[in-house]
């Protein structure tokens, strides 16, 4: 019995030591390269965006294992990096009337726009923000994020609806944040283009569908005049040779 319980304590012994360093072993990364891509794929599991991390990495290096504290980054599509600062803002889209109403602090919660430091993690503050270019008009526009130390980034607007122009917007692009131009004197001029183009094109198959008809109707006169000309004078003929 006693030999059976040694060999049992043996073999414990032996699993121990040998089999579960070996299992782990096998599992840990090979490298620090390895190490970091494993933390990126964790990160990206957890929905972690742009930003930098505190992360600790495992690695094997050689018969030892290595363990190490490092801030990560994670770049986004507009994410910018100069130096030890970073500052990042997602491509947004909006409407017409959003636009129309929006603050700057809308611009900034919509791109969750952000700068922080690589090295220290801390945040770095947003001095200023772009978006004159932006119109409430359908199109791609371009909205600029600039931050403490000079960082800036870019990000797309996408405006997916015209805005009514009202008072509001008259006053913002009196005050620079929008510019365009309106003609509503004069119907006809370029910047109307789209309005007299759909009445002309209206006009002109409005004509197509009404000259035909009259082209019919002045024919089916013409024929109904001629044959009661004929029918007259084949009826004057036969008055004629009865006499």
């Amino acid at each position: 019995m006693r030999k059976w319980l040694a060999m049992i304590c043996c073999a414990l012994v032996f699993c121990l030591t040998v089999v579960r360093p070996v299992s782990v072993s096998a599992m840990m990364p090979k490298s620090e390269a390895e190490a970091m891509a494993e933390e990126l794929k964790r990160l990206d599991a957890e929905g972690k965006g742009a930003g930098t991390y505190r992360v600790t990495l495992q690695y094997l290096d050689g018969d030892k294992v290595t363990e190490k504290t490092i801030a990560m980054t994670i770049r986004g599509k507009n994410t910018v990096v100069d130096g030890v600062l970073a500052i990042d803002a997602k491509d947004i889209s909006v409407t017409g009337e959003q636009v129309v109403s929006a603050t700057a602090e809308d611009w900034i919660a919509w791109s969750e726009a952000k700068a922080w430091r690589i090295d220290d993690l801390a945040a770095v503050a947003l001095v200023d923000l772009d978006a004159g270019a932006i119109k409430p008009v359908i199109g791609t526009y371009v909205l600029v994020v600039s931050a403490e130390g000079g960082v800036q980034t870019r990000a797309a607007v996408h405006v997916t609806s015209n805005a009514v122009l009202d008072d509001d917007y008259n006053k913002n692009k009196q005050a620079g944040y929008w510019y365009t131009d309106t003609f509503d004197a004069n119907p006809l001029d370029f910047s109307a283009f789209n309005v007299w183009f759909g009445i002309t094109i209206k006009a002109f198959l409005g004509i197509l569908l009404v000259v035909p008809l009259i082209l019919l109707l002045v024919h089916y006169v013409a024929t109904t005049k001629i044959a009661k000309q004929v029918a007259f004078l084949l009826k004057s003929r036969q008055g004629d040779s009865l006499d």
